[in-house]
């Protein structure tokens, strides 16, 4: 059996750095952007948790960026998962941090 749940967190030190997570590739790139998780999950996540312990925002999700970035409260979650069937598959999200040394913590399934 292959995996099928995978989380990380970290603390992001500067204002305006960026957390990218790829739920289903794998890699290691830290020239680029020392921030790119790769899960490596089995399929694409159909569930996901996103938690900061302050502001940040969603600024992409799938490689597409919202018209506004979806804004995280310091402590509260960004959460989606499959209801009645209907679901987003996530393959890639980006997290923006507003504030430094943010704790950003996020979990992702299939």
């Amino acid at each position: 059996m292959g995996k099928n749940i995978e989380y990380n967190n970290d603390v992001i030190p500067a204002v305006n750095d960026t957390v990218e997570v790829f739920f289903r590739d794998t890699g290691i790139d830290i020239t680029e952007n020392p921030f790119k998780w790769y899960f490596a999950l089995d399929t694409h996540a159909s569930q996901i948790f996103v938690k900061t312990d302050q502001i940040a925002q969603i600024t992409e999700i799938n490689g597409i960026s919202p018209k506004s970035p979806i804004p995280l409260a310091a402590n509260s979650a960004f959460t989606h998962s499959e209801v009645f069937g209907r679901y987003l598959k996530y393959t890639q999200i980006k997290i923006k941090v507003l504030i430094a040394n943010t704790l950003v913590e996020v979990f992702g399934c299939c």
